[in-house]
């Protein structure tokens, strides 16, 4: 999983990532808000649901210290890093702002 999760970090088109674990309230009430976002988008954007438990590589390399974690990436870069609890407007808002600037 974590080759296919490197592949698609390293995408032209922007990755929005949201790493997860389970039994985690805030990551479930987060999941169905990157779902509408995943909507929003469409194909402009690739937005992926991640348990860290699957990518311990990932998350060593990306320093993610807690659940939930969403990083917004471009071609391996991060553009955007957050842990927060955010609103599907608030998601939507600073993806564009990274993706259009």
């Amino acid at each position: 999983m974590e080759n296919t999760l490197l592949e698609i970090i390293q995408d032209e088109k922007p990755t929005l990532i949201e790493f997860v674990n389970a039994n985690c309230g805030p990551c479930e009430m987060m999941t169905p808000t990157l779902q509408q976002v995943k909507n929003v988008f469409g194909k402009r954007i690739n937005v992926t649901i991640v348990p860290v438990s699957n990518s311990e590589g990932i998350v060593e390399k990306y320093n993610i210290k807690s659940a939930p974690t969403t990083i917004l990436f471009c071609k391996g870069e991060i553009l955007w890093k957050s842990s927060d609890v955010l609103s599907k407007q608030e998601i939507i808002n600073i993806v564009l702002d990274k993706i259009d600037s």
